[in-house]
């Protein structure tokens, strides 16, 4: 399992005298965010992905996707994708490239607002097979 700290710092000045300010550090923490690792689930065409795809988390996905499973096209459902960095992006490239040249495709089946925005700035909703049904 994987943990984010998050703390912070803060700077305040404390008047002492009238000649001036005596800085005084006040740290703050806030409490420990618990990430839950990345869950990679074989389904009937492809693999459920739900958790952060980012570097600590990419090497699950990387294994399942190499090599591809199955025999035809590899449905990766991505709706319960929180996050995904460009370690994501890349391992996702590579799979619909190794799927081109099997004459397969990788089709990203109902991602998540977030993936959908990151497909989009990156160019790769042009690219990718990409399915939203909607509901």
């Amino acid at each position: 399992m994987f943990v984010r700290d998050h703390r912070s710092t803060t700077r305040v000045y404390t008047p002492r005298s009238s000649a001036g300010f005596l800085p005084t550090t006040l740290e703050h923490t806030v409490p420990l965010e618990v990430i839950p690792p990345l869950k990679v689930t074989p389904t009937e065409a492809g693999l459920h992905v739900a958790g952060d795809i980012d570097a600590s988390t990419v090497n699950a996905l990387a294994s399942h996707l190499q090599p591809l499973p199955g025999t035809g096209d590899v449905e990766l459902n991505m709706s319960n994708v929180d996050f995904i960095d460009s370690s994501g992006l890349q391992v996702l490239i590579k799979a619909h490239q190794n799927a081109l040249d099997q004459q397969r495709r990788v089709v990203i089946m109902e991602p998540s607002s977030n993936v959908s925005r990151l497909l989009e700035l990156s160019g790769l909703s042009d690219v990718l097979h990409i399915v939203r049904t909607g509901n």
